[in-house]
């Protein structure tokens, strides 16, 4: 059995799993009475709500996110209206069988839609006890029915590549997830600044294209993926990446695993400070000159000078870009200022303050040499 149909046949016990069990009391015929929902996708257009349900087709054998068969698996009923309540009950008037909604795997919101309606959907989904309350939840900027297009032509579901990409790049250290219960949170809270994933098309697949900026609870920006070194390494868990140095007329090629992240808040004489403490192990891996290099203790030094200023830049510029393009605290510092100062922080503004504060960087490089020493000396290692 391959990769591909072991995670297809996990996939399947892992819904049927959910189905019969997320719930307190099920017997054996709901499963042939419900619609079994994959994903929620969420627009508005024209003053009005629009709903997409996407479902599993009960008359397919199985339900996960691979394709197989002529036969569609999942099927999408679309309905509109003029509010949350018209939208949904014209939803349900379609519906041949009950809704199940424990089975969601995510909840894709249009970015127009998100600009208007982000924290009453959210309030009106905690309310709801039928959702599961740790669903992934994405934004996009692309048109709803293009994005189910590709997962229709693809025979995939919408909710499960979504679901399958953001916990295959948090796994990475590359990106990092939004659940429903993690964003309540935040809206909760006195000072509200996040980053959420936007999911949209690149090369006719659904794929990870940037970060949805939110500000006040409100949709208020964009980062584009290719403008997020620096973001990644404030935001993402267990960050691996790698690392292309000039050094000595070539180019080094450096693997980068991020081994401690610590933020460190100050308040002094009325000004607020950020220490910005990381420590990285690195190690090279190959260059792009003949060998040998002759690469020396002294040049592995050098190289991890290069290293720390180049991590210091892109976090610089990633804080800076927060503080003066968005004016948003979304890597939510204000979290470490709140805990160490609770009485300041309940007297001040924090949007007017997230702006003046300064960052400092104190970056620690552990750089191993593999094999691009020069093996002819016997420092090599």
């Amino acid at each position: 059995m391959n990769f591909k149909k072991i995670k297809v046949f996990a996939a399947s016990l892992i819904m049927l799993y959910v189905i019969l069990f997320s719930s307190g009391c099920w017997d054996a015929l709901d499963l042939n009475e419900r619609s079994i929902v994959t994903t929620v996708l969420l627009d508005y257009n024209e003053d009005k709500i629009i709903f997409y349900i996407e479902m599993a087709n009960p008359d397919k054998a199985t339900t996960n996110g691979s394709g197989g068969g002529s036969e569609d698996k999942y099927l999408v009923v679309k309905s509109v209206g003029k509010d949350f309540v018209e939208a949904r009950n014209n939803a349900n008037e379609k519906m041949d069988k009950p809704v199940y909604l424990s089975a969601v795997r995510s909840i894709v919101m249009t970015e127009r839609f998100a600009k208007l309606h982000f924290i009453e959907y959210l309030h009106r989904f905690r309310s709801d006890e039928n959702y599961r309350k740790k669903i992934d939840t994405v934004i996009t900027r692309d048109e709803p029915e293009e994005l189910l297009k590709i997962t229709k032509e693809k025979k995939q579901s919408l909710g499960f590549v979504t679901e399958d990409i953001i916990e295959t790049l948090e796994e990475q250290g590359k990106s990092f997830k939004r659940t429903t219960m993690r964003l309540l949170e935040n809206i909760s809270a006195k000072y509200t600044g996040m980053l959420i994933p936007c999911m949209g098309i690149s090369e006719e697949e659904i794929a990870l294209v940037g970060y949805s900026v939110v500000n006040n609870n409100k949709v208020d920006g964009f980062l584009p993926v290719e403008e997020i070194e620096g973001m990644i390494l404030l935001k993402a868990e267990k960050v691996k990446t790698n690392y292309r140095l000039h050094y000595n007329d070539m180019n080094m090629t450096v693997k980068v695993t991020q081994k401690k992240r610590t933020i460190k808040a100050n308040y002094d004489n009325e000004q607020i400070s950020m220490d910005v403490n990381m420590e990285y192990k690195a190690e090279l891996l190959y260059g792009d000159k003949k060998e040998p290099y002759n690469f020396q203790e002294e040049d592995a030094k050098a190289l991890g000078e290069l290293l720390k200023e180049r991590i210091k830049e892109e976090l610089a510029e990633a804080i800076g870009r927060s503080q003066t393009e968005f004016n948003c605290d979304y890597y939510q510092f204000d979290d470490e200022f709140r805990i160490k100062y609770p009485i300041e922080f309940d007297r001040m503004d924090w949007y007017e303050e997230y702006p003046k504060i300064k960052f400092n960087y104190n970056i620690k490089v552990k750089l191993g040499t593999v094999w691009i020493m020069d093996y002819s000396n016997d420092e090599a290692k």
